[in-house]
């Protein structure tokens, strides 16, 4: 069966909202395609930039991996009531994080990894690689009001 082609997300304002809405949680599930076509779900650190989705993992991970593999991905943002945005996207393995994706990781996460006894500087050696992910479609549940 042929696949239906995908055209990128002219990021409308709903869609935006949306996004913008739960870009302050701290996880999203991400869902890529194994390489025995199995699907693979795992928790992320994310960052949403207004464009894309930057997530972080080891190098060599499995999901980076899986993306290698297939770059159709999906993530899931959940919201304290029952409110979640769904994603779905094309992932692109960029290497590691630049300074504004550094600086952004820090405002976001910066208290919890001091919290951990972690400094950004260690996280992003620890978890150097990063993946971009630009939504193709997206979908939302429930109340996203602030």
């Amino acid at each position: 069966m042929e696949r239906a082609s995908r055209l990128p997300l002219i990021v409308s304002a709903p869609a935006t909202t949306s996004l913008a809405a739960v870009a302050d949680q701290p996880v999203g599930w991400l869902g890529t395609l194994g390489l025995d076509g199995q699907p693979h779900l795992v928790p992320v650190w994310f960052v949403w930039d207004g464009k894309a989705i930057t997530v972080f993992g080891k190098p060599g991970c499995r999901k980076f991996r899986n993306i290698e593999h297939s770059t159709d991905v999906a993530l899931a943002i959940e919201r304290e009531g029952m409110a979640s945005v769904l994603i779905r996207g094309t992932a692109d393995l960029v290497g590691r994080a630049g300074e504004d994706l550094g600086q952004a990781f820090d405002k976001k996460y910066g208290s919890v990894l001091s919290g951990l006894g972690w400094s950004p500087q260690r996280f992003m050696t620890t978890y150097s690689q990063v993946a971009s992910i630009s939504p193709t479609w997206c979908s939302s549940y429930g109340a996203l009001g602030a």
